[in-house]
């Protein structure tokens, strides 16, 4: 699951999954759990630039108050905030705010979450250490053999076999 918008887990716990969230992790090489993705855009600057400053000036629009709320993370937060201010607005606006999901053709009430639920998510997000990365062979080894499983031409345990044994190859090859 992805976590974008802090009110938006009011939907995924009380619509689609329809019980409170267990925050597990996410499966990774070092066990530690789950991770975080960077979406959209990354920087660098480099230290032989001839235009640090404004490097730097243009970098820190994308940390301002007005970007944070209401450019790139706008009304329904496309994103998680970096800024702690605007992160802890998000988060209160979750014990107020109901909602619609829709689930089987119809749609259902959502209350807002409870201050428990609230400190839970933040609680996980603020322990995320591990950057997500992808693959683009590892998820065309998926893409491919889930095919067989779609179209009803191999089982779930098959085909997960498959991709263990492709990725692992992949993998042992050092790319």
């Amino acid at each position: 699951m992805t976590i974008r918008y802090i009110p938006d887990l009011a939907q995924q716990i009380y619509g689609c999954i329809g019980e409170d969230i267990a925050y597990v992790g996410y499966p990774s090489e070092s066990r530690e759990g789950s991770c975080i993705r960077v979406c959209g855009m990354s920087f660098a600057l480099s230290a032989k630039s001839y235009n640090q400053d404004g490097a730097w000036e243009f970098v820190r629009t994308f940390l301002t108050e007005d970007f944070q709320r209401d450019e790139l993370y706008g009304v329904n937060g496309s994103s998680l905030p970096v800024r702690r201010d605007i992160f802890d607005e998000r988060t209160q606006i979750a014990t107020t705010q109901e909602g619609y999901c829709f689930i089987n053709g119809e749609f259902k009430p959502v209350p807002p979450m409870t201050q428990e639920q609230i400190d839970k998510a933040v609680d996980f997000i603020e322990d995320l250490h591990n950057m997500a990365f992808e693959d683009d062979v590892v998820m065309n080894i998926i893409f491919e053999e889930a095919k067989s499983f779609f179209h009803g031409q191999r089982t779930a345990e098959d085909v997960a076999g498959l991709i263990q044994n492709r990725v692992q190859l992949y993998l042992s090859e050092g790319v």
